[in-house]
């Protein structure tokens, strides 16, 4: 079955078993002007936004008047789950702020703050504080709900991968298993998942912040900075990984060594998972490589 249908019904069966009424339109759009800070009144003008992501079902722009409100249609229980329970906790330092929740049948209504304009592009340094800012700010309120994204790590253990890896480092096979498992078993820390350009928006009063939390999750602390090292150390700009995972690893008090790790696993694991997706063997080749620069990393 496919995918966005398999959570569809999973969200269904979610919504009757936690009782969730079936809202009017109407009764949304009440919960939204009453939960809004802004009191917003009155109809709205709604546009239909260009939409990102396959389990996306839609973005809308809400106009009340001078306020505004973006509106996002998802299957997925764990997007909503996050999002209502960072409504509760009134997150919104690192990230829009979540205005409402709503349910109609299965799909699930996702109101924030409208953040309109492109971020400015950030700094190594800004990028690490931006990921220990969101990480910091929501592992309370997620702890309970956020879905985890350890799994993604395993398929680098098989051990047809473990052989490759152990011929590029020159060691044994169960050298390179467990030293990757022993940092796959790291303690985890609720991390965005998805730092990329997108789904940053600046505020006006120049912050900086996430929009999109269909990513959230547990993951290795830094694991969100992969786009430093996406194919590898041997096509990074090091400066830049270097300050970026040297930054974030004061912020929280662990070895940069691990963090470069974390980043590093991340990347293999990203790569391994696309190869195996679409049986890409040169993408395959380049997980194999990374893996490796992750047990070799000084």
């Amino acid at each position: 079955m496919p995918e966005l249908a398999t959570e569809a019904l999973h969200a269904f069966a979610y919504a009757l078993r936690r009782g969730f009424p079936f809202e009017s339109w109407g009764d949304v759009l009440d919960r939204v002007r009453r939960e809004a800070a802004a009191g917003f009144r009155g109809n709205p003008a709604v546009t239909r936004m260009k939409k990102q992501g396959s389990a996306n079902l839609g973005l809308y722009l809400l106009r009340f008047g001078d306020d505004q409100v973006l509106q996002k249609r998802v299957v997925s229980v764990d997007e909503f789950r996050i999002a209502r329970s960072l409504q509760q906790a009134h997150a919104g330092l690192s990230l829009a702020q979540i205005v409402s929740v709503a349910r109609r049948g299965a799909v699930f209504h996702i109101f924030q703050e409208y953040v309109p304009h492109k971020a400015d592009k950030l700094s190594a340094v800004e990028m690490a504080q931006l990921a220990y800012d969101f990480s910091s700010e929501t592992q309370a309120p997620l702890e309970q709900v956020a879905p985890s994204h350890m799994g993604i790590y395993r398929p680098l253990l098989k051990p047809r991968y473990v052989q490759r890896i152990a011929k590029l480092t020159g060691d044994t096979p169960s050298s390179v298993r467990h030293g990757l498992g022993t940092m796959i078993d790291r303690p985890a820390a609720i991390q965005h998942n998805d730092q990329h350009p997108s789904n940053l928006r600046r505020r006006d009063d120049g912050r900086t912040v996430f929009v999109d939390m269909g990513s959230v999750g547990w993951n290795l602390p830094g694991a969100g900075l992969r786009g430093f090292a996406a194919d590898g150390l041997a096509g990074a700009d090091r400066t830049a990984f270097d300050e970026a995972t040297g930054h974030f690893a004061g912020l929280t008090g662990i070895d940069a060594r691990e963090i470069r790790q974390a980043v590093l696993l991340a990347a293999a694991a990203r790569q391994l998972r696309r190869a195996r997706r679409h049986h890409d063997r040169d993408r395959e080749e380049k997980a194999m490589r990374i893996a490796a620069e992750v047990l070799s990393l000084d």
